[in-house]
């Protein structure tokens, strides 16, 4: 029976509105509240949920039961909550929360249902009960235990000895329940946070056990229960197969809330150091991290359940990432770049410093716990991998330490960074260096020209170093951190043309430089220190020549190979589960993309079996589009068949596979009537694909219409207060829903007959 025929029997008790539910306050209220107060607060509820009348309030609260119910919610705090509901003749009724138990309960409110119903009702409403009383618990983020309704009956078995299989049936669905629910919190673990990829810190992990110790004590005191007692005595003299089962559980929550109860107490002392390291400037964490190990190494050596290494190791990820938030909060990363120079090189090393002691300490205590505890058998060392706790936080000093930042602004010419990596801090000290450039005059005759010289070069910095600070980069974002390699400066270009690209760029950065500086006619021109500064800029423009020419090289040396090996591969082949994947090699796009980027540099010499795979770029991009829908569509097919479906079209299967046969065996990239193949094959896919569709779409139609017969009451009330619950005078909706019958089945008729010409 479903809910909304036991919201129809609410209705027939007299309810035309859901119920309204009052929590019980009065504990915290009446110390400011008059009685009178609470009781027109509720008033006040009662009117705006069911638009009452003031005589049908004054009715209820006239009758000695109501007045008594209300005075034991309100003081005596009997019941946590109070429904209000309507009932018959729209009059105002109470109770504590068990409506649809009390109508079931009295047996006049169906005696004119039959056996079937009712037992589908009760069935309905346990199911109900039990559910909202989950839930309820799920809201107070604990498990509670739902009792079963027929807790009486369990008492009369433990007098009569006998024992009805419909009872002992639900006791057992009910300690099911009750199982699924207790391995659910034991199953929890406090590393699960980080193994969902987020970053908790040790907060998380305290308020994870003190969590879990009260949980498990409200369980292993439901378990205490005299009722619950009784269930697992009943089981036992059934010899039921869940008692032995259920009792091993019991067992382990006893062992759980040990546990649960010893770590909270030792994690206790941590809370200071947390609550410090939350609240504190960040500046003033490091003397604190001595005493934090400390504490840390006092819990490993002295708690039971909390001396192994991953938990250990779960609680010191946590401090890194409590470490890690806080010193993001003191950077701001996304303005390192837009404070005063001289400030966000203090900040950062202030950061380094203290990240750098947190490990050291790690590493310090770590030693001591072998040293000082190596005759104690009870004290186990830290041998866990450092990497394991340490491996979010070393990226992060790494960042720290190195950042790969790259200009990609096209009109600025002079760089502040390139491909190579630079110390943070040196950074900042090159910026502010650079900076210096604006206080310098030089005097003399060519001093003009060099102080414009100068200037230019200031302002080019500044330029530079503008477009950093209103970037949106990120330096400590080490997710986002650019590829090592020659191709930084054009990471979107495959690697040889990205790679002649940035020397390209750079050697005319170079030459521009050289070419201003030798059309200076000024003695310091003719310098030792400024031939050296000359011979070295010659010796960069050969390293780049040499890089250029390796480069290439090393990417035409076995392009001849790489074409005429992999176009002669078959055009199809099987992936790893099997399944049938297009096989073009990556090396040969690869080569494509090299080719297509050579062309826009307008680089010479272009090899010519590569300018030959190119200009065929076209026909085998058609290619691989049409053998990719073929073998996506039929991969799909293979994955959803059902292989009853399977053996309706094992002919059609045969043909597929039949002609798939020669791209896994003779055809390859170079045979010139490959189109034609690919447009067969296409067209054999996709009309038993199409197929196959269809005739799922046809049963999918054919269930919902089932499913729509099964939703439709067949027994249904008759409207008005007067009239009994179910109406069994039943021949003019017969005949309605007979003629629907009829016609549904036509349907589906019509259905199957379309589905019997499709796989035919």
């Amino acid at each position: 029976m479903e809910q909304s025929a036991l919201l129809e029997s609410a209705r027939h008790h007299g309810s035309d509105s859901f119920p309204t539910l009052v929590q019980n306050t009065a504990s915290h209220m009446n110390s400011a509240l008059a009685k009178d107060e609470l009781i027109d607060h509720i008033k006040e509820q009662a009117f705006q949920s069911f638009k009452l009348k003031a005589e049908k309030w004054n009715r209820f609260i006239s009758t000695e039961e109501n007045q008594r119910l209300l005075l034991d919610f309100l003081e005596e705090g009997q019941h946590q909550r109070l429904v209000l509901f309507t009932g018959p003749g729209g009059n105002l009724c109470a109770g504590d929360g068990q409506v649809l138990l009390v109508i079931l309960s009295n047996p006049n409110n169906y005696s004119d249902w039959p056996k079937v119903v009712l037992e589908d009702a009760k069935k309905h409403v346990e199911m109900l009960k039990s559910t909202m009383y989950v839930l309820q618990g799920r809201v107070a983020r604990c498990t509670y235990l739902p009792l079963p309704a027929s807790m009486e009956c369990i008492d009369e078995v433990a007098v009569t000895q006998y024992i009805d299989t419909t009872l002992l049936y639900t006791i057992e669905t009910m300690v099911v329940q009750w199982t699924h629910l207790i391995s659910d919190v034991l199953k929890l673990d406090s590393a699960q946070l980080i193994l969902q990829g987020e970053n908790p810190g040790p907060s998380a992990e305290i308020q994870f056990w003190q969590r879990q110790k009260e949980n498990l004590l409200g369980i292993y005191e439901q378990l205490q229960n005299p009722k619950v007692h009784k269930i697992m005595e009943l089981l036992e003299r059934t010899r039921s197969s869940y008692y032995p089962g259920f009792q091993q559980l019991t067992v382990k929550v006893e062992e759980a809330v040990s546990e649960a109860q010893d770590i909270y107490l030792y994690l206790g002392p941590l809370k200071r150091y947390v609550a410090y390291l939350e609240e504190s400037n960040f500046s003033n964490a490091e003397r604190l991290i001595a005493p934090l190990f400390h504490t840390i190494c006092l819990i490993w050596t002295h708690s039971k359940y909390y001396c192994f290494p991953n938990r250990i190791g779960v609680l010191l990820q946590e401090f890194c990432n409590l470490l890690i938030d806080r010193a993001f909060a003191y950077l701001i990363p996304k303005e390192i770049f837009t404070m005063e120079l001289e400030e966000g090189m203090e900040k950062i090393k202030q950061t380094i410093r203290i990240f750098r002691t947190f490990k050291k300490t790690f590493f310090t205590y770590q030693e001591q716990m072998v040293c000082e505890h190596s005759n104690e058998a009870s004290v186990k060392p830290w041998d866990f991998p450092s990497h394991l706790v340490f491996s979010r936080f070393d990226k992060i000093l790494q960042r720290l330490l190195y950042i790969e930042a790259v200009n990609n602004t096209t009109n600025v010419e002079v760089r502040v960074l390139t491909e190579s990596v630079f110390n943070l801090k040196e950074l900042f000290t090159l910026a502010i260096d650079f900076l210096k450039l604006e206080k310098i005059e030089i005097g003399g005759p060519r001093g003009k020209n060099l102080s414009e010289e100068i200037h230019c070069m200031n302002e080019e910095f500044h330029e530079s170093w503008k477009v950093l600070q209103e970037s949106k980069y990120d330096p400590l974002d080490y997710n986002n951190m650019l590829r090592n390699g020659c191709n930084v400066l054009h990471k979107n270009m495959p690697v040889t043309a990205g790679n002649l690209k940035w020397s390209q760029e750079l050697r005319e950065r170079l030459l521009k430089h050289r070419t201003h500086f030798r059309h200076i006619n000024h003695l310091i021109l003719q310098t030792e220190e400024t031939n050296f500064v000359f011979q070295k800029c010659e010796k960069v423009l050969e390293l780049l020549d040499k890089h250029d020419e390796e480069m290439y090289t090393s990417w035409a040396g076995d392009l001849s190979f790489l074409c005429e090996s992999h176009l002669r591969q078959p055009i199809l082949r099987y992936d790893d589960c099997g399944l049938f994947e297009v096989n073009f090699n990556e090396k040969l796009s690869a080569i494509l993309r090299e080719v297509k980027y050579l062309e826009i540099l307008k680089h010479p010499d272009i090899p010519e079996v590569a300018v030959q795979l190119y200009s065929k770029r076209e026909t085998l991009y058609k290619y691989i589009g049409n053998l990719t829908l073929i073998t996506r569509q039929y991969n799909r097919l293979r994955r959803t068949i059902l292989p009853e479906e399977a053996e309706l079209i094992t002919h059609e299967i045969g043909k597929i596979n039949q002609q798939l046969k020669p791209a896994f065996d003779t055809l390859t990239w170079k045979n010139e009537d490959l189109w034609n193949y690919i447009e067969q094959t296409r067209e054999l896919v996709q009309n038993v694909v199409s197929r196959v569709q269809k005739v799922k779409d046809n049963v999918e139609l054919i269930q919902m219409l089932l499913y729509g017969l099964s939703e439709t009451s067949f027994l249904v009330r008759k409207t008005g207060a007067t009239s009994s619950l179910l109406c069994l005078d039943t021949n003019v909706r017969m005949f309605q829903l007979h003629g629907l019958v009829r016609e549904m089945g036509e349907k589906i008729h019509q259905l199957v007959q379309v589905t019997m010409i499709l796989i035919k």
